[in-house]
């Protein structure tokens, strides 16, 4: 919804089907595959979408937050700008990031099966902060700004916290987002029409 314009959306669009080819690749890779833009938009408005692009999908953990700006002229009147994203070193090789992949997955259905006790939204998001709260211990490491981090590795800061907790309400359905301030992070969730 901070999206303003069609190009901007298809930007967006075309990141995420970069990331949707590489979660379900075994191969190497670096980083994504350059997203074209239009010439028009700013570099500080890519790296805007960028970013939330990355508080939008924790699926994609393999994400370093990093990215590369390319502009190349094809002749004098026509030139191309794209952005790739960042591959965390861990997470570049495809056998790394697809066994990270299933360790997540395994996690993640702990979490939902336990909320499948609960039938409405409430009730699991507040079984999501519980346990969460309950299951991580907060701690800098590595991977602390991701979600393997706080799902897999139970060491986490709020960045992690943040990402685990929109995953898991992204999963069962719950309208949430994350949100970044200075040096911190935090969910908003939309339960009951609030």
């Amino acid at each position: 919804n901070m999206l303003e314009t069609d190009e901007e959306k298809n930007l967006y669009e075309a990141i995420y089907e970069s990331c949707m080819k590489i979660s379900y690749s075994e191969k190497d890779f670096e980083e994504t595959e350059g997203c074209v833009y239009p010439v028009s938009m700013s570099n500080e408005r890519v790296i805007e979408i960028v970013h939330l692009f990355i508080y939008d999908h924790p699926e994609f953990f393999w994400l370093s937050g990093k990215s590369r700006l390319s502009y190349s002229t094809i002749s004098s009147s026509v030139a191309s700008k794209s952005v790739s994203l960042e591959i965390t070193a861990e997470y570049q090789d495809g056998i790394a990031r697809n066994k990270a992949a299933s360790e997540l997955e395994n996690a993640e259905n702990k979490y939902l099966n336990g909320a499948a006790a609960f039938s409405d939204d409430y009730s699991k998001v507040k079984y999501f902060h519980d346990t969460l709260a309950n299951n991580i211990t907060y701690k800098e490491n590595g991977l602390d700004q991701s979600v393997i981090s706080a799902l897999v590795n139970n060491e986490t800061v709020c960045a992690g916290y943040t990402k685990a907790f929109k995953l898991l309400c992204d999963d069962a359905g719950i309208d949430c987002i994350s949100v970044q301030g200075y040096s911190h992070a935090w969910n908003k969730c939309f339960i009951d029409g609030k």
